[in-house]
């Protein structure tokens, strides 16, 4: 390409402006949008923006994974502790089985306070006549006390801290 200027134009342009009317000068320009969780445009001034939109909408998830095992955990707790309960009144002959009838026992259930779980109470009364035992019962004891362990433990994790941990499994994997 030849590009003439006349003597007069040329002498007003540096070699600054030269530059910026032919548009000689590098740019970098880099474009850094996405889609966000609900499919709409977002746009990013730098990757690392981009990280930290992203891990903070992860922490989000880990926060509900997190009350989500919390919560099964709970529940987990009661059904043992109630089975416990359960296991522990039948060897103490405060509440009778033998050749009652299902009407009758769930009286004798609500009468020492054990919870419903489900609307029923058949996780007690479709227990194996093998966990009516003094073995068992020790089982569940240890079990119990296991379970409210864990829980503790989870209640102190931080979302970070699992999302962290999660993440050096996957380094380990991938073998980086």
């Amino acid at each position: 390409y030849t590009i003439k200027f006349t003597r007069s134009d040329l002498e007003k342009l540096d070699d600054d402006k030269l530059v910026k009317l032919l548009k000689l000068e590098e740019s970098e320009t880099e474009n850094y949008n996405t889609l966000d969780e609900n499919g709409k445009l977002k746009i990013f001034e730098s990757v690392e923006e981009i990280i930290s939109y992203f891990v903070d909408f992860r922490l989000t998830y880990y926060q509900k994974r997190k009350d989500f095992m919390l919560n099964k955990m709970i529940h987990e707790l009661k059904v043992l502790g109630n089975r416990g309960k359960f296991i522990k009144l039948i060897m103490d002959d405060k509440i009778l089985v033998n050749g009652k009838p299902k009407i009758e026992i769930i009286k004798q259930i609500e009468n020492n306070n054990l919870d419903m779980i489900d609307g029923d109470y058949d996780y007690l009364l479709r227990l194996p006549i093998y966990s009516l035992t003094k073995e068992m019962f020790e089982k569940l004891k240890e079990d119990f006390k296991g379970k409210k362990e864990e829980i503790e433990k989870l209640k102190i994790v931080l979302p970070k801290d699992m999302y962290l941990e999660d993440l050096q499994e996957l380094k380990k994997k991938v073998k980086c």
